[in-house]
Order: C-alpha cells, then structure tokens, then sequence
C-alpha cells in the first residue's frame, strides 16, 4: 500500500516537472553570456542612439565654416578691395567763404619815435586782422610785404615828381612865388593804385603824422606847476586805405594831446596806442575782414 503511495506521488511530481521545466529553461538567463555582452559593450563605441546629448556651447563672434574665419560685423565693409569708411557728419557752417587779400603798408613814423611804440603799433594792426580758424578757412591771405613795398616806394616816388613839377610850373613867372606848405603827395590818393598794382582786395596803411612829448622836472611856471613833474604830448595817427569790396578809400584821422600834470598814462606812447584804436574802429577794419554770420565757428 505505500509503495503504490509514493509511486503516485512520483508520477505526479515527473508530470509536474515535465510541463514546468521547460518554462523555466526559457526564462532562467544565461549568465555567462550576459557578462561577456557586458564587458565587449565596455569596448565598442556607443551608436549614435546611445551617446549622450551634445552639450551646445554659446554662439561667439568666430564662426568658423569650411576652414574661413567669420569675424563679427564692423561699420567697416570691404567690397570689391575698396574700404567702405563710416560717413563723416556734414559740417555745421556751409557756404562760400571769400579770401580777402590784404596788403599791410610798413607803418610811416617820424625818425624821433621809439622803436617800442611802433611795434605795439604793429601788433594791434595784425591783431585787428585776426580771423578764427583762418590757417583752416584761408579768409584773409596777406600780400608779400617786399611786394607791397616796392610799388609804394614806386607809386609815391611817381607822385612826387608829378606833383612838384605842377608846383613848379604854377609859381613860374610870378614875382613872388610861395613856398611849398605841408606834403606834396597825398597817400590817400595811392592807395587805389596800390591796390590794383598787388592784387589786394584791402590796403591798409597807418601814418604818424605827429609824435612829441616834453617833460619838464621839477614844475614850470608856464604850467603853473609847483616842484611837480610836468608833461607835454601830443600825436595824431592818420589811417588810409582802400576796400575794393565796397570801391572805398578810407581816410580817419586821431589827434590826443596833454599839458599838465604828468601821468603815465599821458605820455605820447600811451596817446599813440589810443589814437591808433580809434581810426582802427572808425574805419571798421575788423568787420571788413571778418567771417559772414553764418561761416563763423564761433556760432
């Protein structure tokens, strides 16, 4: 009886182990062959699929394309070999500027002036012909002082022959002649000439006509004074000249003169330098070189 027992039991356990088996041969892993997948995989390459995503860099001014450097854009662009420069903004003044060709005649002194005196005479002429900018703008050219020299020393030289011949020949036959009083060429009148022989668009020329100053130490009874310093000066500073612009001669005189007291301020340099302001002013000598409104950079 129990042999035919467990005679059952291994029956039932061959029929179990028949439809179990194979079942679990399939789904029981081969663990050699997976650790020799897992050490060749170590070896290869990953495919495409399998690398990991591409980290992407932030775009910079150097792109670099079939081996050409690409450098950022500038405002400079250079087309068929020619260098494309940034404009320049139009400047502020426009319009036409006219040079003025000025010929300035040697100041005329008496031989007793100082030399000092004369030269600061000089120096307010040029100063009153100064243009802003004008080795840039080309407003005022000065005439070569040899050339205007020369022609003046020709044209008076002229003048004066004509002139006293004319005398000469008024007073011929007559009982008593005159004598000649004052200058016998005017150079008021030679200065148009001047102009037209140099190319000048203005002349200008600054004659001394009267220069003296006395002083007297000590006081004088003529003055009144009384052992105080006395002073006596005097000068009259003539301005001529000729503006082909307008087709005008100029012609302003200043006369300043002082008996009194002394000061410095009286003397006859200080007089000449005032006097020399006021034909300076009167003939308008800086606005005749001076820039148009709308051509000064000034504005």
């Amino acid at each position: 009886m129990n042999a035919r027992i467990w005679a059952g039991v291994l029956l039932c356990a061959a029929v179990l182990w028949t439809g179990i088996a194979p079942s679990y041969a399939d789904e029981k892993p081969d663990v050699v062959s997976e650790a020799t997948r897992y050490i060749s995989s170590r070896d290869e390459e990953p495919t495409t699929e399998e690398k990991s995503p591409e980290v992407k860099k932030p775009e910079s001014s150097t792109d670099v394309t079939a081996g050409a450097t690409k450098k950022p854009e500038s405002s400079t662009d250079v087309t068929a070999g020619a260098t494309k420069k940034p404009e320049a903004p139009s400047p502020k003044h426009t319009g036409n500027i006219t040079t003025r060709h000025v010929a300035l005649v040697d100041i005329i002194v008496p031989g007793w002036m100082d030399v000092g005196t004369r030269d600061m005479m000089a120096k307010r002429i040029e100063r009153s012909l100064h243009v802003p900018l004008n080795g840039t703008l080309h407003r005022v050219e000065m005439v070569d002082e040899e050339l205007v020299d020369d022609n003046m020393k020709k044209l008076y030289a002229h003048a004066y022959t004509d002139a006293k011949a004319e005398w000469e020949r008024q007073q011929a036959g007559k009982k008593h002649p005159h004598h000649h009083k004052g200058d016998w060429v005017d150079i008021a009148k030679l200065m148009k000439p001047l102009a037209d022989k140099v190319g000048a668009d203005l002349v200008i020329c600054v004659d001394v006509e009267e220069y003296y100053q006395h002083v007297w130490y000590g006081g004088f009874h003529m003055f009144g004074g009384d052992g105080e310093d006395m002073l006596e000066a005097g000068c009259t500073v003539r301005l001529v000249g000729y503006d082909r612009e307008t087709d005008e001669v100029l012609d302003k005189r200043a006369t300043r003169w002082h008996h009194g007291s002394y000061w410095e301020q009286d003397t006859a340099h200080f007089q000449a330098l005032d006097a020399l302001d006021e034909v300076l002013i009167e003939t308008g000598i800086r606005s005749r070189v001076a820039l148009p409104e709308e051509n000064d950079p000034r504005q």
